[in-house]
This record gives C-alpha cells, sequence and structure tokens, in this order.
C-alpha cells in the first residue's frame, strides 16, 4: 500500500523454490520470478537538519541516523532523484551495478539462505539471471506440489535497502558511516611520514575501528592533530608538518548528539 509520506518502487526479483512437477516424484528446484513494492520515507528539508560538515560536503541528521546526498559514482556533481531511483529499479540486466541502481539484482548470484542445497539439488549459475526465458512466474511453474521456497527473505532484503534510504524535495539521500580522524605512517626510516586523513564507518564497526589508539573520534580534531604531529616528531620527520587533514578540511560538527562514539 502507498503512504502519503513515502515513495512506492516496483522492484523486480527473483527467488528458489522447491516443487515437484507434474508426473514427478522427485523434488526439483525452479527459479521464480516475481515483484515487490517498497517504500521509500519522504521527510522535508525543515525535518533534515545538517548534523555534519566536511568542506562543502553536508552529512544530515535523522531517526537518529547519518545521511548523505547518493550521486552518481561516475559524476559526483549528480545527485540521484526519486525519479531516477524509480526508471532504475527495473533494470535487471547483468552489466555493473552503479550506485544509482540498489535494486539491481540485489539478491545476488546465488540466494541466500540456500535452498537447493539442502535438497542437494543442482543450482545452475545461469538460474539466477532474471532474463533467463527459463524463469517463470509462480503462476506458470508447472507443479503438483510447491514444498518451500525463499521468497520471503530476499522480499525483507529488498525491504532492508529501501529502509536505507531517503526522500528530501525529490532527491535520494542514504545511510552513511560516521567520520572520524585516522592516522597512519608510511615508508621507513628517514622515507616515513605520517598521513592524516578523515575516514568513516558503519556503526557495527566505528567502536572497533576507534580503539585503535591512531583513531581519534570527529569531536576530537585537537587529540588527533597532536597525536598526528607527535608521531611525525618521533619518527624523526620533524620537517614534516601537520596542519590539517590530507583532504584541507577538518569535520565541523554543527549537532554533537550525533556523534555516537
Amino acid at each position: 500500500m502507498n503512504l502519503s509520506n513515502s515513495i512506492s518502487i516496483e522492484v523486480p526479483f527473483i527467488y528458489e523454490a522447491i516443487i515437484v512437477k507434474p508426473r514427478c516424484r522427485k523434488p526439483s528446484l525452479a527459479v521464480i520470478k516475481d515483484v515487490v513494492t517498497v517504500q521509500i520515507k519522504q521527510v522535508t528539508l525543515a525535518d533534515f537538519p545538517v548534523a555534519i560538515k566536511i568542506g562543502d560536503h553536508n552529512i544530515h541528521w535523522y531517526a537518529e541516523q547519518l545521511w548523505s546526498l547518493m550521486k552518481f559514482k561516475d559524476d559526483n556533481s549528480s545527485q540521484v532523484t526519486a525519479d531516477v531511483l524509480i526508471a532504475n529499479a527495473s533494470n535487471q540486466d547483468s552489466a555493473y551495478r552503479p550506485i544509482s541502481e540498489p535494486f539491481k539484482r540485489f539478491w545476488g548470484h546465488y540466494h541466500s539462505p540456500f535452498i537447493g542445497a539442502k535438497h542437494s539439488l543442482k543450482r545452475q549459475h545461469s538460474d539466477s539471471d532474471f532474463d533467463n526465458e527459463a524463469n517463470k512466474t509462480k503462476k506458470d511453474t508447472l507443479h503438483r506440489e510447491w514444498i518451500e521456497d525463499n521468497q520471503s527473505p530476499i522480499i525483507q532484503k529488498a525491504k532492508d535497502i529501501a529502509n536505507t534510504m531517503i526522500s528530501v524535495d525529490g532527491n535520494i539521500f542514504i545511510i552513511t558511516g560516521e567520520p572520524y580522524y585516522q592516522t597512519m605512517t608510511f615508508g621507513c626510516g628517514k622515507n616515513m611520514t605520517v598521513g592524516f586523513f578523515i575516514h568513516s564507518a558503519n556503526t557495527e564497526s566505528i567502536k572497533t575501528d576507534l580503539a585503535e589508539r591512531f583513531n581519534f573520534n570527529a569531536l576530537s580534531y585537537e587529540k588527533a592533530l597532536k597525536y598526528a604531529r607527535d608521531k611525525a616528531t618521533s619518527c624523526g620527520n620533524t620537517a614534516h608538518r601537520i596542519k590539517s587533514p590530507n583532504c584541507g578540511n577538518i569535520i565541523e560538527v554543527i549537532i554533537p548528539e550525533a556523534i555516537t562514539t
């Protein structure tokens, strides 16, 4: 059902089923074509404040998560709109999946969880090709018994992908990682130098990353800068004057509660 505050996108997909075909006794593996309608929430810019700025890059805060504009990989100046996302959802060819096509062959080359394997049924690589003419809809798949299928987890996967996106004034934003400062040494001896960077990590990995002594959260710029300078000095690279991260920007935190580590 379409919600007034959401965008509906029809996403074609395929899943596996274990069936018994007419006039057969043993089960066999079938690949079934289907379509699911997913919802991408719409919010207004007023409810989508900027939480973090890194140079010209804005990171927004909504529903206790950080969000960044979805942009075309081959053109960082172009942002993905809701219309583009809807148009691309039907493209299920075997070409490379760009960031603007998050639903393209989202089920993968082999489905998860496997159901063919536990029945000792042979799985064909080409079966996972949506355009394979041998794959039919459930209605057109002849069978006298439908044993099981993995339709539900694949539908849930499509919904999970949709939940990582949000539409703001027609532009699509995606959940992004929390930025942090990282220092790193390169080379050895007289050629050793120290790099000072801004990285980002997802919720699951950032706590692990920040446990490393050379990583610092977005609110710890001065500590990170001091560590980078001290490390350069300890390496004997006294000429290495670190003034800011290598990108020339710092992490400007506007909403401190957006920094969770």
